[in-house]
């Protein structure tokens, strides 16, 4: 007998994910509790083709019932985890195929083409690109991030 896929608590949000993000306590494990065969986070079984639509619904709901926000902490970490990557064509963010972008004086490439915008924007589609973040956090008012951009 198959025991069919299920949504149950569990840990599988990260970083990545903005606090009060479901992720952090649930996840849909497949089989028996004990040994399931399979265990995936909430968003990739929302993806997943063979996730039964009665699951998907239950994720949904969790997510709409979330209180999800965007924290300054939160920012701080994405940016900070992407450094100077970039997607090649502003649509893929595949960070094994980025583009790293080492220029002396900050960044030249399109800000809405950085990873941790586009990644910000799966949560927060209104976001805008924080250029203090992307150049660099200053370490005093009184210091300018690389290239004088303020």
């Amino acid at each position: 007998m198959t025991t069919p896929a299920r949504v149950v608590a569990g840990q599988m949000g990260c970083f990545l994910d903005p606090p009060g993000s479901p992720q952090y306590e649930y996840e849909v494990i497949e089989g028996p509790t004990r040994n399931p065969r399979s265990i995936t986070s909430l968003n990739g079984a929302l993806k997943d083709e063979l996730t039964p639509e009665h699951v998907k619904a239950q994720i949904r709901g969790l997510f709409e019932r979330a209180d999800i926000r965007c924290t300054e902490e939160w920012l701080r970490k994405v940016y900070t985890h992407f450094g100077r990557c970039y997607s090649p064509d502003g649509t893929d963010r595949n960070v094994s195929i980025c583009v790293i972008d080492y220029s002396p004086n900050g960044p030249t490439r399109d800000p809405n083409h950085h990873l941790a915008v586009m990644l910000v924007r799966t949560w927060f589609p209104d976001h805008e690109p924080r250029m203090d973040l992307i150049y660099g956090l200053k370490s005093s008012d009184n210091d300018e991030p690389p290239g004088g951009i303020t």
